[in-house]
């Protein structure tokens, strides 16, 4: 699949009426990621932006495409989750209050 065409089909699926991108993301991913390429990542993180979304892009240093999954322990697999709860916490409090 071409890049472009990811990017156009990410902001259908997370965007509002008007086209707007409205859903709030977290993208985490391994520098050394051998499946998928960081400046894939990028230029989703980008483009979303560009499409009035707001996405957070965690880039690991050194860490593979699976690196939670196979050591769920280590260091940047810990710090990495912590900032999964962090962000969860923060946006999802804010659906919440929304909601009400």
């Amino acid at each position: 699949m071409q890049p472009a065409s990811l990017f156009t089909r990410f902001r259908k699926l997370c965007s509002g009426s008007n086209g707007a991108s409205s859903a709030t993301g977290l993208v985490f991913q391994g520098t050394k990621d051998q499946w998928t390429p960081v400046d894939l990542a990028e230029h989703l993180a980008a483009d979303y932006r560009r499409g009035g979304g707001s996405l957070d892009l965690l880039l690991v240093e050194g860490e593979r495409h699976t690196f939670v999954n196979e050591h769920p322990f280590a260091p940047n697999s810990v710090r990495t989750m912590e900032a999964v709860q962090a962000f969860i916490k923060k946006h999802g409090a804010r659906r919440q209050q929304a909601a009400r």
